[in-house]
């Protein structure tokens, strides 16, 4: 305990008390995050020939590499470090660790966003069960809108992945144009799911012209249409210039073995994940996924007083710090997280 208490004085952490430190913010512009399942700088320029348009939107909006970080490397995860700018490391399996979460006492980007003035938060996933997604965010604060929101209005295919990314994105023009109307102020996080893993084939989108190409490349040239439609529909509404889009994906696309040919074409470049937006992102040196959340309210253009995990340290301290301190970062998490219902944990040995 007294070494937990060092490393987190050390390090600041006691600053991130939701309930003891006073967050003082503005409202800046309204925000919408694409979260992009799995799509890093392999497809982009790996496999350009899926990406077009995206490639295409290199040219007119902001672009950074991103380096992923432990504790941060799979979904669920990467939607914590991408929320609170701290390590996702828990005491628990990776996608259990949110399920049941009632609290998070910890200074987050849904906590500045209210305290901002932001009238809507809101977030958009197929499925939000399967890895907890949906009570993380909800003790952020935002509202979930996922294929149990949209019961019956939305079929839903496969099950376990609830709807799909044309649905997700036809949600979320529904869901913008209704802010706009009611002229109220909103920071949307959606994240997609079409490209996780070997790929989910939307039957309804036919964009794959050659008729040989994975489940994966159909799905990735599906969501590259989905995206710069989405990014046309901001424009025909006149919502371009006034919202802060930010584009990234939540982690690397892990080696498929059973996919050499694509895997082969990603690794032909170096890798990593990025951040494209429509507004100038000042902040370019040495970004890692614990650098997110205060670059999104910068680029939102929201002014706070909150100093994140990564302001004081630089690169290669943060590196050793992960290496040597899962332990102490797993406990001050722990603390700080409480459940409705606390869950019994059975090992079974075969």
């Amino acid at each position: 305990k007294k070494d937990l208490k060092k490393f987190i004085n050390k390090n600041s952490l006691n600053k991130y008390y939701k309930k003891s430190n006073i967050i003082d913010s503005t409202l800046g512009k309204d925000i919408v995050i694409l979260n992009l399942e799995s799509l890093d700088t392999g497809f982009l320029f790996g496999t350009p020939e899926l990406t077009q348009n995206l490639n295409f939107l290199l040219e007119e909006m902001d672009f950074t590499k991103v380096k992923q970080v432990d504790g941060c490397n799979w979904t669920v995860g990467s939607l914590f470090c991408l929320m609170t700018g701290i390590p996702g490391y828990f005491p628990s399996d990776g996608n259990r660790i949110f399920q049941g979460a009632e609290n998070i006492n910890l200074i987050n980007l849904g906590h500045i966003l209210s305290n901002s003035g932001y009238k809507n938060l809101d977030y958009f996933v197929g499925e939000s069960k399967f890895s907890g997604q949906g009570d993380l965010m909800r003790t952020f604060g935002f509202e979930i809108y996922d294929s149990y929101k949209f019961k019956n209005k939305i079929k839903v295919y496969p099950e376990t992945f609830g709807y799909h990314d044309l649905d997700l994105f036809n949600e979320l023009k529904k869901k913008i144009l209704d802010y706009k109307k009611n002229r109220e102020s909103f920071a949307i996080i959606a994240s997609t799911i079409n490209t996780h893993l070997s790929g989910i084939v939307d039957q309804r989108l036919n964009l794959d012209e050659n008729k040989k190409l994975s489940n994966i490349e159909k799905s990735v040239i599906n969501l590259d249409y989905l995206i710069y439609d989405f990014i046309n529909f901001l424009k025909e509404e006149q919502l371009y210039e006034k919202i802060a889009l930010i584009i990234l994906p939540d982690h690397l696309y892990p080696n498929n073995k059973s996919l050499t040919e694509i895997t082969s074409k990603l690794n032909t470049t170096d890798r990593s994940l990025y951040i494209l937006t429509n507004q100038k992102n000042n902040n370019k040196n040495n970004i890692t996924q614990l650098d997110l959340a205060k670059i999104a309210l910068n680029l939102s253009d929201i002014e706070h007083n909150h100093l994140f995990f990564s302001d004081n340290i630089g690169l290669i301290e943060l590196d050793e710090i992960l290496k040597n301190n899962k332990y102490h970062i797993s406990e001050f998490n722990k603390n700080n997280i409480s459940f409705k219902d606390k869950s019994k944990t059975y090992q079974i040995e075969l």
